[in-house]
């Protein structure tokens, strides 16, 4: 009975707990709002200078150059989006078919000055929907990112090293005058510090150009064209750096200390080298370019009518050639890589080389570019090399030749051995290989999905040809022209014409009528004269 009187008690003490904890007052909830991404990226960066320590009384002091590099960066990237901006606003207001505000043409600009930088484009393609990627970059549209990244840093390393030169000449003259005032002092110690090095400047003027870069990105993550981020990521910066390495070591090279380390390094094979990389590597495409004019040429009346199929206005008309003229650099980046032997493919699966033409897709896209393929000739391997195919093998001949030219020239100034001629025939070899590679990248990369996800060369595949084909040239050919103005028959020196003095008139003779007499040389003069002539004599002797 205990029991079964005690279980109702003890049922009914439940719902009186649950109404006393429901009668106790709630907490009340947290009123603080959700952090925002600015506001995380502000503590982040307020922990990020808390955490530098000692060293950021040296950064506020170093605050004016590195705004001032970061400014420059900005102002490089400003004047290269601004550039894009007038060509596209001005296609824009002259198209008698715009569909959208300037606000999609500003868009399109700045997806454009990424491309131009090697980043992929996405667009949506309007009949499936789906996006197809664009990843071949217009080359003329890299040179203006490029050539102002190399002129502004450039500029700003020069302006860097002239400041600290004029730190230097002061603290040299504060030493000077503490000498003979009885200060001591070592020469070069001023309270004053020095500015940036070049690397440095470098380094924060490329962090202000990345900075608008981003904004770009950004901007453009959206819309029927749009840019993507990965490949931005990974070819903004590349370009960056390298246009910045280019713009620091000409600004470098000026100087004659730089010249003097450089000369050290590998007997001064290195620069000499890098010299001829570059020189070969501008003789590989301009033979490109040569083959190129030489195939539109030929093929002219088809582009004609690909540009009339294209277009129907004159402005849609100038807007395809336009197009056309910025890939006219990739064109013989391709002709080149024909000429070195892989080839480029204009689908997966296809082949375009001396050796043939085969896996074309069922519809190659209507450019005037593309009109200059050869016809499909079958599969490569059954394809016998045609004599036009043995004759575009003197582009890589002839870039190779100039090298080894170069190189001699330069062994024969500086007197080198054949294994120092020999080692920078190898490098210079070596880097036009790399640099091929560089630009190929850049000159190639999917047009769309499918057949067109492969356009153009292969990196790798034409730059180890490049590499192949100038070292099997550059080298022999450096150190055979080398061995042959060390060794070879040298032309006879030029003889020197000697000064004949005129006889000398007996003392007592008369002085002619309108000629005055002359007085005697001394004795001191005649063996003068006399120790000089036998000097030259001796020379000439020896030569």
């Amino acid at each position: 009975m205990t029991d079964v009187t005690q279980a109702p008690d003890g049922a009914a003490e439940a719902p009186r707990a649950t109404e006393r904890q429901n009668a106790q007052p709630s907490a009340p909830p947290s009123t603080q709002p959700s952090m925002s991404p600015s506001t995380s990226m502000l503590r982040l960066l307020r922990l990020f200078w808390l955490s530098l320590g000692p060293r950021r009384a040296e950064l506020a002091r170093r605050a004016p150059e590195v705004a001032s590099a970061m400014l420059g960066g900005v102002v490089a990237a400003g004047l290269g989006l601004g550039v894009f901006a007038v060509v596209v606003l001005f296609l824009w207001i002259t198209s008698p078919y715009a569909d959208s505000g300037p606000n999609a043409a500003l868009h399109v600009a700045a997806a454009l000055w990424l491309l131009a930088h090697g980043a992929d484009l996405l667009r949506t393609d309007a009949l499936t929907g789906a996006t197809v990627p664009i990843g071949v970059t217009p080359l003329l549209l890299t040179a203006l990112p490029a050539w102002l990244v190399y002129r502004a840093t450039a500029h700003a390393v020069d302006a860097a090293e002239e400041a600290r030169a004029a730190v230097r000449a002061v603290a040299d003259g504060v030493s000077g005058a503490s000498g003979v005032f009885g200060v001591s002092g070592e020469p070069g110690e001023s309270d004053e510090e020095e500015p940036l090095g070049p690397v440095a400047v470098a380094g924060w003027f490329v962090a202000g150009y990345l900075l608008v870069a981003f904004v770009a990105v950004l901007v453009t993550m959206n819309g029927t064209l749009r840019s993507s981020p990965p490949s931005a990521l990974l070819f903004v910066p590349l370009l960056a750096v390298v246009a910045a390495g280019a713009g620091v070591g000409t600004s470098r090279l000026r100087l004659p200390v730089s010249r003097e380390i450089l000369d050290d390094a590998l007997g001064g094979a290195l620069g000499v080298a890098v010299r001829a990389s570059v020189v070969g590597v501008a003789v590989l495409i301009a033979g490109g370019a040569l083959l190129t004019a030489v195939a539109m040429l030929w093929h002219g009346l088809a582009a004609g009518e690909s540009i009339v199929r294209l277009s129907r206005s004159v402005s849609d008309r100038f807007a395809v050639l336009l197009l056309a003229a910025a890939l006219t650099p990739n064109a013989a980046v391709w002709a080149a890589s024909y000429a070195l032997g892989p080839g480029f493919s204009v689908g997966v699966g296809s082949v375009v080389s001396p050796t043939g033409a085969h896996g074309y897709p069922a519809r190659i896209p209507d450019f005037p570019l593309l009109t200059a393929l050869p016809a499909p000739t079958g599969h490569v391997a059954a394809t016998p090399v045609t004599w036009l195919g043995w004759l575009v093998l003197a582009v890589p001949f002839a870039s190779g030749t100039v090298v080894a030219w170069y190189v001699a020239d330069r062994a024969d100034l500086h007197r080198w051995t054949v294994r120092r001629t020999a080692a920078a025939a190898a490098l210079g070899s070596v880097g036009c290989g790399v640099l091929t590679t560089l630009v190929t990248l850049y000159a190639a990369g999917p047009m769309g999905t499918g057949m067109l996800a492969d356009f153009g060369p292969t990196g790798w595949r034409t730059g180890a040809a490049a590499l192949g084909w100038t070292a099997l040239v550059a080298v022999p050919g450096a150190v055979g022209a080398s061995l042959w103005r060390l060794h070879g028959p040298r032309p006879a020196p030029a003889a020197r014409a000697r000064v004949k003095h005129p006889p000398e008139p007996p003392a007592d003779s008369p002085p002619q009528a309108g000629v005055q007499a002359m007085p005697a040389p001394r004795t001191a003069g005649h063996a003068s004269d006399n120790a000089a002539d036998n000097a030259s004599e001796s020379v000439d002797a020896q030569s």
